[in-house]
């Protein structure tokens, strides 16, 4: 029986696959900091550590699976999520073990927090993990499919094939009357071209993530809706 608080909504399958090979190409918990094995102990302890502060290590979800790569908390330490309205409503789509997610909660913020996971076992995980907190909720099934009508500002760290990032811009395109705001912020833009076909995209696409501080980190692109 799911415990007191625990918010987690089962939606329709679809094909939510991961992009196992990208995943499997880029274990952000074992670092990217230079490639010494002091830098990636920095990493592995600041990661650890900040978990910790929300219930639970996490690198362990990727040595169990590397398709399921966790964001570095240096790397979306430096990313641009502001500005973030009170209303709005911010989506990691393919959440894993919800580190993402932390981070938002970390910035103090009390907007609705939805993280979406196709992993039913995992998703339950986080959102059990999460249950103290009111704003947080954890949605199992196709990201896509089951793309939030209320989201506002998407997060995804390349979780999809192809397929299924054209899918997500063409449901974005789409619905673009509902929102009245969309910013999405892909890490590792592996097909940022998809979102290049004409102008209805502003993209801001930021490939010196970290240089500054000493540490590879992947690029990300900020997307926008044009004016």
């Amino acid at each position: 029986m799911p415990r007191s608080g625990l918010r987690l909504t089962h939606m329709s399958t679809g094909m939510g696959e991961r992009d196992h090979d990208t995943a499997i190409a880029a274990p952000t918990d074992v670092g990217r900091a230079g490639g010494t094995s002091l830098g990636k102990g920095r990493v592995l302890l600041r990661n650890a550590w900040r978990d910790l502060r929300y219930g639970r290590l996490l690198a362990p979800i990727y040595w169990r699976d590397p398709a399921q790569a966790n964001s570095d908390y240096g790397a979306l330490e430096r990313m641009r999520f502001d500005p973030i309205s009170p209303d709005d409503v911010l989506v990691d789509l393919g959440c894993g073990g919800g580190r993402v997610i932390n981070h938002w909660l970390s910035l103090g913020l009390q907007n609705q927090l939805i993280g979406i996971e196709l992993d039913l076992h995992l998703a339950f995980r986080t959102a059990n993990r999460l249950r103290r907190h009111r704003n947080v909720s954890i949605r199992t099934g196709d990201a896509i499919a089951n793309l939030p009508e209320e989201g506002t500002v998407f997060y995804l760290f390349n979780p999809f094939g192809r397929d299924k990032v054209a899918e997500l811009e063409a449901t974005l395109r789409a619905t673009a009357s509902r929102r009245p705001r969309c910013r999405v912020i892909y890490h590792n833009p592996k097909h940022l071209d998809v979102f290049e076909v004409d102008d209805h995209w502003s993209i801001e696409h930021d490939r010196d993530l970290g240089r500054a501080a000493g540490e590879e980190y992947h690029t990300v692109a900020y997307i926008e809706r044009a004016a």
